[in-house]
């Protein structure tokens, strides 16, 4: 019952009109919502985690930073917001960004090894020297 409410309070697809990089998962969408109209959001994509520019750990730091080139190449073309939905911890929307092929970057970014799931026991941590390192 609960997936049908969900899925009920979820929009999309929009065109994206243009797209500002925050960081991995995090973006400034300009989104198309009707012809000539255009709506600012923030946008993290839905149910992904990424390494952080800011981590103490170098390895992390450096995962991060190829996640990010990763990212700038798959957002450098035209997307579609979809799935979209407000975000019940913060003035900002989660959804997934998709290329006109279909490929979603939260699930490109997975493969990649570039980001994980998010799971409920909290962020996986990409440094090597952490108990359970890389990404679950």
């Amino acid at each position: 019952m609960a997936l049908l409410l969900v899925l009920a309070l979820t929009y999309g697809p929009y065109r994206v009109a243009a797209i500002d990089m925050l960081d991995i998962v995090v973006f400034r969408v300009e989104v198309a919502i009707w012809p000539d109209v255009t709506r600012t959001v923030e946008l993290r994509l839905e149910g992904v985690t990424a390494p952080r520019h800011d981590s103490p750990c170098e390895s992390e730091r450096l995962l991060a930073a190829e996640a990010r080139d990763f990212t700038r190449a798959f957002v450098d073309q035209p997307l579609t917001l979809s799935a979209v939905r407000k975000s019940t911890r913060g003035d900002w929307v989660i959804g997934r960004l998709k290329d006109q092929r279909g490929a979603d970057l939260g699930t490109a970014l997975v493969e990649a090894g570039y980001a994980a799931r998010l799971k409920k026991d909290g962020r996986p941590s990409w440094c090597p020297q952490s108990p359970g390192s890389g990404p679950k």
